[in-house]
């Protein structure tokens, strides 16, 4: 799909050794400017327990796997200059414009936005030695990096990932828990500069039919399952599907059987297709026909058969879908989310009324129980001088 965009961008792919593809797979997308790569064994290795030089305490370092495996691929890439990109986060304009960008010129780092506002706790701020948290949250389905000029708040961010357990849980304390607002607080503790796309992401989805359960009265809201993220300059780049299931291979094969993901695009709301129609393209299409023809490719069987002993191994099972069959996820509910007492830029396209304010009131009221358990941890961990960082 990158390429469809006319990006030349060398690429490179970088896989654990349990997931590193078949020689003709890594030979096929050679010919189209990809080198596959092996993350160290140190990378994905599982938990290993060390002692503090300076106590007795036990520390456990957690295992650079998932949503950690981003930053590994970042700081081992062979390249200086980086733009990553989840694997399931679809390019629709050339990239390679982002390093001229003059804000990319000026901080070396470029972010961009997620949709909640910021639940990191306060504690933090003390922890990192910051005057203030950074406003709102970040994503990390695509990030520009100079590595030379940003290196030590992306070692930070590694550090940060190598201790999850603990730095997950201080950066957010609901919606989207992970590897993603590390890097935020990276630059912030070493005062590190970056942009942060000042555009908000807006959400890509379906218009679901909801009834009362009396069936007395229906109505219709939209759903997301495809973050939208923006250029520098405001226009639409990136489709980030960050919700399972995401593009695999359970498609139908025939296109007449595939249900569209995308079909309703805000804010607007906007039919998805009337958009696509400016770009004299099908998107969602073009990713059907590339899954297709990859389940055709000559190295197919091969793969699918590696990958069944790897899952067998693991003691998953291996689903390869059917023909007619397609899962489509129930998407995120912003209304919903409202409702819970969820903040953030969403809200500029989402519609709620009195009943639901009222809701969010309640839930936005309710006095947080363990404050104090916070206190306690932050005092314990001020003695223990491997968790500061000076």
């Amino acid at each position: 799909m990158l390429r469809r965009t006319g990006c030349r961008l060398p690429v490179e792919m970088l896989f654990p050794a349990a997931e590193y593809p078949t020689p003709e797979l890594v030979a096929a997308l050679a010919q189209m400017g990809v080198t596959c790569r092996m993350l160290p064994d140190v990378v994905v290795q599982s938990s290993r327990k060390t002692k503090h030089p300076d106590s007795n305490a036990e520390l456990v370092v957690d295992p650079m796997s998932g949503f950690t495996m981003k930053i590994a691929a970042v700081i081992l890439s062979s390249f200086q200059e980086v733009i990553f990109l989840d694997s399931d986060n679809v390019a629709i304009d050339d990239v390679d414009p982002l390093f001229d960008s003059r804000h990319y010129r000026e901080t070396g780092a470029l972010l961009w936005p997620d949709y909640w506002a910021s639940s990191a706790a306060p504690d933090v701020r003390e922890i990192l030695g910051l005057k203030s948290l950074p406003e709102g949250t970040s994503e990390s389905g695509q990030m520009v990096f100079d590595k030379m000029r940003v290196w030590d708040a992306l070692v930070l961010a590694a550090y940060f990932n190598m201790n999850s357990g603990f730095y997950y849980e201080m950066f957010s304390n609901f919606m989207g828990k992970g590897d993603k607002e590390s890097f935020s607080f990276a630059f912030a503790a070493t005062q590190t500069p970056y942009y942060m796309i000042p555009h908000p992401v807006g959400s890509l989805g379906v218009m679901r039919h909801y009834c009362s359960p009396d069936q007395s009265f229906c109505w219709e809201e939209f759903t997301g399952n495809t973050m939208t993220q923006y250029s520098p300059d405001g226009h639409l780049m990136f489709l980030h599907t960050n919700l399972s299931p995401k593009w695999n291979l359970m498609v139908p094969g025939d296109f007449e059987a595939y249900t569209r993901r995308w079909q309703v695009l805000v804010p607007g709301p906007q039919r998805f297709s009337r958009v696509e129609a400016d770009w004299d393209r099908d998107v969602e299409f073009e990713i059907w026909q590339s899954i297709a023809d990859f389940r055709c490719a000559d190295f197919f069987r091969r793969y699918i058969e590696e990958h069944k002993r790897a899952e067998a191994t693991s003691g998953r099972g291996l689903r390869i879908g059917l023909q007619g069959f397609h899962p489509q996820n129930e998407g995120v509910n912003f209304r919903q989310a409202y409702r819970w007492g969820l903040r953030g830029s969403y809200l500029n396209f989402t519609p709620v009324n009195v009943g639901d304010g009222v809701q969010h009131f309640k839930n936005t009221r309710i006095k947080p129980i363990g404050a104090w358990y916070r206190r306690v941890v932050l005092r314990m961990l001020q003695r223990n001088t491997y968790f500061r960082l000076w």
